[in-house]
């Protein structure tokens, strides 16, 4: 009841709060952030490959012509080694 009572009221006020597009480009740029310093890190291979995917993902949206997206594309093969 209570969830319901949020979901009617609450969301539609918060969609149109006049801060909701700072925050939201605020928060995008805060995790693309995390993205690339999990990248440098792992050096483009992280732990899984689905992971792999959605950061490869997020860096073709940020940049498709990125160095950061160009990485990603070149340790494909890495993950691909056991199925050749």
């Amino acid at each position: 009841l209570i969830w319901d009572a949020l979901y009617l009221f609450v969301e539609p006020f918060l969609t149109r709060w006049p801060l909701n597009k700072l925050v939201r480009e605020k928060a995008l740029r805060l995790a693309m952030k995390h993205i690339h310093y999990e990248d440098e890190n792992s050096h483009y291979i992280t732990i899984g490959c689905v992971e792999k995917v959605l950061c490869m993902l997020a860096c073709w949206i940020e940049n498709p012509n990125g160095d950061y997206f160009k990485k990603h594309l070149a340790r494909i093969p890495d993950y691909m080694w056991v199925a050749e």
